[in-house]
């Protein structure tokens, strides 16, 4: 076995999953010891020291990277491979895990990994089944917080399923990201939501009154002196489902009370890292917001939308006040919160050592 074959929402465009893929890269090389590796995609962002292949060509039309594509898989996999899922919330629907057992069905016999992974929560009991056969079917995996662990030991017991630790954590280390004196010029707090709504099909009233409140906390923060800078910070850039528009949109309504500045999306996550490495806090709808924001030791406020995010700030001990529901935002309610974080009173009770040695647990019972 000489190849790698990582297997994610890459190529998409978004700054979590691109630390995920970076991360995985610098596993399959360091830790399986393969330097052939090719990833579900046909864009590849910036993996640092690792070289990765794109496995699908580039699509003719406009758009975003395709992540799916049966037949060049299956005529790679005939050499086989090895198959690392590498992180991310991948395990819910029926067709999605089918597909994925389809995949280590192609590869043939060998240790296929899923590190730092999501399991659940299921659409239905077809799922449910379905990812019990595929969770037996692999050598190793690694999920990332108690809900996933629970949910898999109960379908698989006979598995080998290992509580761990969310990938990125170790994207410091495998992008060779020094943060040192960092602290010395924090400024401005950082915002990073998304349109879960649009994404899902939801109530696109939900999302456009959720804006609204976080303009209305904003500007309380900023009319009680307590914030004069904002920055916008796109995490997903697809033209409809990303970031972009969702920001703009505040950046609307906030006017001319803050100073705002909106930071695109860059295919480099280690400098997206380091960018919030330098603010006082961060406002994090988009889970590795928060998880880029913990690695950086830089406060933030939490605004769930799902499971995963609620399961990330149990992981690292968040404090209950810095964690809102974000389908029932109260704007004077968030504006206290982003005080409490400016004024450094939510840290976490998680040491960022033992994120990182957790972490490592995704690749470490390769030599054990």
């Amino acid at each position: 076995m000489s190849r790698a074959y990582i297997v994610g929402y890459f190529g998409m465009r978004n700054a979590g999953d691109d630390a995920l893929l970076a991360v995985s890269a610098w596993g399959a090389k360091n830790y399986f010891g393969l330097d052939d590796i090719y990833i579900s995609s046909s864009e590849v962002p910036a993996t640092y020291n690792t070289e990765v292949c794109a496995l699908f060509p580039r699509p003719r039309f406009r758009g975003h990277a395709r992540i799916a594509n049966p037949l060049y898989e299956q005529l790679f996999l005939r050499k086989h491979a090895q198959i690392i899922y590498g992180g991310g919330s991948r395990f819910q629907h029926l067709k999605q895990i089918e597909r994925q057992y389809h995949i280590l069905e192609m590869a043939g016999q060998d240790k296929h990994c899923a590190v730092g992974v999501s399991i659940g929560p299921f659409r239905d009991l077809d799922s449910q089944k379905a990812c019990a056969r595929f969770l037996d079917k692999l050598a190793f995996v690694g999920v990332r917080d108690q809900a996933s662990y629970i949910r898999a030991r109960e379908i698989a017991p006979d598995a080998n399923i290992v509580l761990t630790f969310d990938n990125a954590v170790l994207l410091p280390v495998s992008a060779g990201l020094s943060l040192a004196g960092s602290d010395n010029k924090r400024r401005g707090i950082g915002v990073s939501i998304c349109n879960y709504e649009r994404f899902v099909g939801g109530d696109l009233k939900t999302e456009q009154g959720r804006i609204v409140k976080l303009a209305d906390a904003l500007r309380l923060c900023a009319s009680s002196g307590d914030l004069d800078e904002v920055v916008l910070l796109d995490f997903n850039s697809h033209p409809h489902y990303g970031d972009f528009d969702v920001h703009l949109e505040l950046k609307k309504l906030l006017g001319d009370v803050i100073r705002c500045e909106h930071v695109p999306y860059e295919s480099d996550s280690a400098a997206l890292m380091q960018r919030i490495a330098g603010l006082r806090g961060i406002l994090a709808m988009r889970l590795h917001a928060s998880v880029f924001a913990y690695c950086t030791s830089t406060p933030s406020v939490m605004l769930a939308y799902h499971d995963k995010c609620r399961e990330w700030a149990k992981m690292i001990g968040l404090p209950t006040q810095s964690v809102f529901d974000a389908y029932s935002l109260d704007a004077e309610e968030l504006a206290e919160g982003i005080r409490s974080m400016i004024g450094g009173n939510f840290e976490p009770e998680l040491d960022l050592a033992e994120a990182g040695r957790r972490s490592m647990l995704n690749w470490e019972w390769l030599i054990q």
